[in-house]
């Protein structure tokens, strides 16, 4: 194979991805601030760990 299949394939590959986690077939469990509240608690569980 040459680089331009290569990359054509990667292309294809990628967006393949996109397309399964755009929402479309697998729709998130909560909304973004809940997601956000989420992220940010374990952040800052993780900073208390690396801290002692």
């Amino acid at each position: 194979m040459n680089k331009d299949n290569l990359w054509i394939g990667a292309r294809k590959l990628m967006r393949d991805y996109r397309k399964k986690d755009d929402y479309g077939s697998n729709p998130p469990s909560e909304s973004k601030e809940e997601r956000i509240k989420r992220l940010e608690q374990e952040l800052a569980d993780l900073k208390k760990e690396h801290n002692g």
